[in-house]
């Protein structure tokens, strides 16, 4: 979700193990707004009604899928592979409400802030996909890759 001052909205994560094998010390970091696809949905309804459970934001416009990332979540007793993918909404409106979340949504999201650029380039925050910094400036401008772009995990 992108914002009229050029600004990405991103969630902090705390999570009690790594997110990933390729990034054993990560447990803290940032990530998009998304979850899981409801049983008749498009990729497309879905990041839509998981934007407004998650941030209270209706939106009637998104991109085509922009980016593609597949990685596997590793929990103490189960493991998952995610395949996630990512699509464009720009919004003038900035303010989150956390009022339609999931419970569990609610203690895995421990914060949102609607980054610049130049913050993102200047932290020492991890981000989720790791190519995020690199790969939003030409969203910002509005050149959206005619396909989607598959994300590795380096």
């Amino acid at each position: 979700m992108l914002n009229d001052r050029g600004q990405v909205l991103l969630f902090q994560v705390q999570d009690s193990q790594p997110v990933h094998e390729a990034y054993p010390t990560m447990v803290d970091y940032w990530i998009t707004p998304g979850g899981g696809v409801e049983p008749n949905e498009t990729l497309q309804q879905a990041a839509l009604r998981e934007l407004w459970e998650e941030t209270g934001i209706r939106a009637d416009q998104i991109s085509p899928c922009v980016w593609y990332f597949e990685r596997v979540l590793r929990l103490p007793h189960k493991s998952f592979r995610l395949q996630e993918y990512f699509f464009v909404v720009r919004i003038s409106s900035a303010a989150v409400s956390r009022a339609n979340m999931l419970d569990y949504e609610r203690r895995m999201l421990v914060n949102n802030h609607w980054w610049s650029p130049e913050e993102i380039s200047q932290t020492a925050e991890q981000f989720l996909p790791p190519q995020l910094p690199a790969l939003l400036p030409p969203l910002l401008a509005g050149n959206l890759p005619l396909e989607p772009i598959r994300l590795s995990a380096r």
